[in-house]
């Protein structure tokens, strides 16, 4: 049980299960680490042991951290056993005094991060009425009296800078900068971090991205910044991250392909619509696609994301791999920090088309045999 870390059924609860067992067997496979120790199922487990069932659904999930075990584990029971909000709360409480931070509970829990400020005391004075003098108290047990007629953002940890930088984004607020007007709004939802609020405030325009390169690529891999309507949790937008650009930005560029040529382009699951539409307004028929498992739960409304989508499309006339060089259409390899994507795709596309000329579009750094177009590169 070293990993059962919400509460055990009710002895009805397990009855329950342990009946619909016998008679369905286990419908949601068993998950153990490398070790044999169980992650998730432990009540299945159970009921398979005490029923005689030897033959049941299982996987086994490697290469995982303590603190990635813990997490996992956490993010499939407050999904399918629907916590009341009194279980999540005490679950906040708990992973907080473990040291989570507010951000990573959110995730785990599937509720705003904003939620989370609430729940826990220790940042007090989030849900202020509006128009009224409140005092906020950091998580160091103190008071800081508010100086504005307005529910200020919470004091998010005890360091100088903070109060330093939130109080420089509230004096220009008043200052009457729009721009900062807006973002202090957002800290004080939790739509923005602190931090993140400031770089904005202080970023004098928008970088333009680099001129495309000229030439005649016959290979393109590209990962279009899509711009997300919404986040899972609001601390968790695309645009904490980096720019992203909309729709009919991406379709209009004017990319340098050759005229027979092939499209690798990435696409998350709620992107596919528009990422088919890239591919058309490119010039690519649509082909295939490749399936990368990032073997990590991450958020969703409808599933829990667990990949990403490679989409294939054809330009002109182009010679399919050798049978020696083509690859099985789903790979696995950890997801890594936001947004990067595995290099075992530049591996495969090299050893696929070991001739062709390639480039990279929206590319993070430059690789040795590849042409290279982004912001940050």
């Amino acid at each position: 049980m070293k990993y059962q870390v919400m509460p055990l059924l009710s002895e009805e609860e397990y009855r329950a299960l342990k009946s619909d067992i016998a008679e369905n067997g286990v419908l949601v496979p068993i998950e153990y680490d490398e070790e044999g120790n169980i992650l998730d199922g432990y009540h299945r487990a159970r009921a398979c042991k005490e029923l005689g069932i030897k033959d049941f659904p299982y996987l086994v999930r490697r290469g995982m951290t303590e603190g990635e075990k813990i997490e996992h584990a956490i993010r499939l029971n407050c999904n399918r056993r629907h916590l009341t909000r009194e279980q999540r709360q005490e679950k906040a409480k708990e992973l907080r005094q473990r040291g989570w931070s507010y951000r990573r509970i959110a995730g785990v829990l599937g509720v705003e991060h904003s939620t989370i400020i609430r729940w826990l005391p220790e940042t007090g004075g989030a849900n202020a009425p509006p128009n009224q003098p409140v005092t906020v108290i950091g998580i160091d047990g103190k008071e800081y009296p508010a100086k504005r007629e307005r529910p200020p953002a919470p004091i998010f940890g005890t360091s100088e800078k903070q109060k330093e930088t939130i109080t420089r984004i509230l004096d220009t607020a008043e200052e009457g900068d729009e721009k900062a007007k807006d973002l202090a709004d957002r800290i004080g939802k939790g739509f923005a971090t602190i931090h993140s609020a400031y770089k904005r405030m202080t970023q004098k325009e928008e970088i333009p991205p680099p001129e495309l390169p000229e030439g005649q690529y016959e290979i393109i891999l590209a990962d279009p910044p899509w711009r997300y309507e919404f986040s899972e949790t609001s601390m968790r937008a695309i645009e904490n991250q980096y720019p992203t650009m909309d729709l009919e930005q991406i379709k209009t560029l004017d990319i340098p392909v050759a005229d027979n040529a092939v499209l690798f382009l990435w696409s998350t699951a709620p992107k596919l619509e528009e990422a088919l539409q890239v591919l058309n307004a490119w010039g690519f028929t649509y082909k295939t696609c490749a399936i990368w498992d990032k073997e990590i739960i991450g958020m969703g409304y409808w599933f829990r994301g667990q990949h990403e989508l490679l989409l294939v499309g054809v330009k002109g006339k182009f010679k399919t791999p050798e049978p020696t060089n083509r690859f099985p259409s789903v790979f696995r390899q950890k997801r890594g920090k936001h947004s990067k994507k595995p290099e075992v795709v530049h591996k495969m596309l090299e050893q696929m088309f070991p001739d062709a000329k390639k480039i990279e579009l929206f590319a993070r750094e430059a690789r040795p045999g590849w042409g290279a177009w982004g912001n940050e590169v």
